[in-house]
């Protein structure tokens, strides 16, 4: 099975949301009947799949080795105590619906996609200002590509030695 085909097979398994960019979903009307209120939610980074794609985009983006060494497992059970903690107050019991131990193995399994996400993402989060892509009309797909840096190049170093040590690779 290709990587394409996993990474599809396993992101159906979730599905989130799929919505218009921002949709009003808050919406409080008093006992007039009048409308008082109106949130907007802005669903533009909402997608179809894995909650967990969202907690490895975090620790992707987010952490370097250094940090990872002293809170990985800090970060993996406090995001999942957070999402117990959710769905407690919506009365949904989160052993049924996503035990720890799934959740564990999920994220095991979607390991290597955090390492495509590294190689892919950290670019442009790390690109220095003056190295940053032009966004005008008539730019061309080469345009949006961020020259990688010293600290992309040791932050992806610091991924590839953490999978290493984890197994993954």
């Amino acid at each position: 099975m290709s990587f394409r085909d996993k990474y599809r097979q396993w992101n159906e398994k979730f599905q989130e949301a799929d919505n218009a960019p921002v949709t009003p979903c808050g919406w409080k009307y008093p006992w007039d009947g009048k409308l008082e209120k109106v949130i907007l939610v802005d669903y533009q980074t909402l997608h179809s799949g894995s909650a967990i794609t969202d907690l490895l985009f975090f620790i992707t983006c987010g952490t370097d080795g250094a940090f990872r060494r002293r809170h990985y497992k800090q970060l993996i059970d406090h995001y999942y105590e957070a999402f117990v903690d959710f769905l407690k107050k919506l009365g949904l019991d989160s052993n049924k619906l996503y035990p720890k131990e799934e959740f564990h193995d999920d994220l095991k399994e979607s390991l290597p996609f955090g390492l495509l996400m590294a190689a892919l993402a950290l670019p442009m989060v790390l690109v220095e200002a003056n190295n940053a892509p032009t966004f005008q009309a008539d730019a061309k797909l080469s345009n949006f590509v961020a020259k990688p840096n010293e600290e992309f190049k040791r932050r992806l170093r610091d991924f590839i030695d953490d999978y290493m040590e984890w197994g993954v690779i």
